[in-house]
């Protein structure tokens, strides 16, 4: 489940805990088109970096919505 964090990243809640993701999504297109509770497929890496969170942060080189379509 998501919640945003600022116009590109945003928390993900999972089985395995909890994430910030960081994506390549272009500010100026506005906020990353996700809301708060939807569910997501995220392709990517973990980098060595604790968000000012204080999660792990995951570098995502896909996000793909429930219905197979993807945003990055």
């Amino acid at each position: 489940m998501v919640r945003l964090t600022d116009e590109e990243d945003f928390l993900l809640d999972t089985a395995n805990g909890r994430f910030e993701v960081e994506t390549l999504w272009d500010e100026r297109q506005g906020v990353l088109p996700v809301q708060p509770g939807q569910f997501v497929t995220v392709i990517g890496s973990f980098d060595d970096d604790v968000s000012s969170l204080g999660v792990p942060e995951f570098e995502a080189t896909q996000v793909i919505q429930a219905d197979g379509s993807r945003l990055i």
